[in-house]
């Protein structure tokens, strides 16, 4: 993947110098020497890394932190500073900023900081593209649902899961599926390595499980496996739907 970047420096030397080592490593790079051509650009433009010198022509890193925050633009910033700025290094950070390079920028720095910044926002960008995945069907009736990671811990659930499983929401983040103890875990823990393992969705209908309380329930259980582009992250929704029995089926019982 290549990932574009913008240098905001009223120095051409800086400019040249940082954009052509960014360039040898694929980046895609783009260059602005004032405040008003970077408000432009980034107008224009969905930047994945900004690279902004503390004052570029009256515009401080604070004003660039703010413009990408209005425009809700999921991009780190890192800022350049004078050697030994660690005021203005501090005030940086304070306000948001990813990172703080000193001048003059070594390459190795640079490419350290660039990796790490560019790796944080495509894990920002998964962060919330699983998080609209799961919102867009928490307005579904009676659907449980559950995103895991690859070793099935809980990354989010909805209010209904607490309503049909019992599971508190604020408690379940971090937690291990197995470790909730719940009478049906193994099934939806089989469901969701199959789902994982396979590369796609799995259904299991009429299952019967009990809730904390003693409260029998007849489910049905769908596990999606879910992967964040570029990292090779896996993960799954799983989703529990409350059903009414139907007579004359075999359900699996837990």
């Amino acid at each position: 993947m290549s990932y574009h970047v913008l240098i905001v420096d009223n120095e051409e030397s800086v400019r040249f110098t940082l954009g052509g080592f960014l360039r040898n490593e694929g980046f895609r790079v783009a260059t602005a020497a004032t405040c008003e051509a970077a408000v432009k650009m980034i107008a224009e433009h969905a930047f994945d890394l900004i690279i902004a010198d503390i004052l570029p022509e009256g515009c401080t890193a604070g004003d660039i932190l703010g413009l990408v925050e209005r425009r809700k633009r999921n991009c780190p910033v890192m800022v350049i500073t004078e050697g030994h700025a660690g005021e203005s290094d501090e005030e940086a950070l304070r306000l948001g900023a990813f990172d703080c390079l000193v001048k003059p920028v070594l390459r190795d720095d640079l490419l350290e900081a660039a990796g790490a910044a560019v790796k944080y926002k495509t894990l920002m960008d998964g962060k919330n593209a699983r998080k609209a995945d799961i919102e867009a069907g928490f307005g579904s009736a009676g659907e449980a649902l559950f995103f895991v990671d690859q070793d099935c811990r809980i990354i989010e659930i909805n209010r209904a899961a607490e309503r049909i499983c019992g599971i508190a929401c604020e408690a379940a983040g971090g937690k291990s599926l197995a470790g909730l103890g719940l009478k049906c875990t193994p099934h939806c823990l089989g469901l969701l390595d199959k789902a994982m393992a396979r590369g796609k969705t799995v259904e299991a209908r009429q299952v019967h499980c009990r809730r904390p309380g003693g409260r029998k329930l007849v489910v049905t259980l769908t596990a999606s496996p879910m992967r964040d582009a570029g990292l090779g992250y896996k993960g799954a929704l799983l989703t529990v739907r409350e059903e009414i029995r139907l007579f004359g089926l075999s359900p699996v019982d837990y």
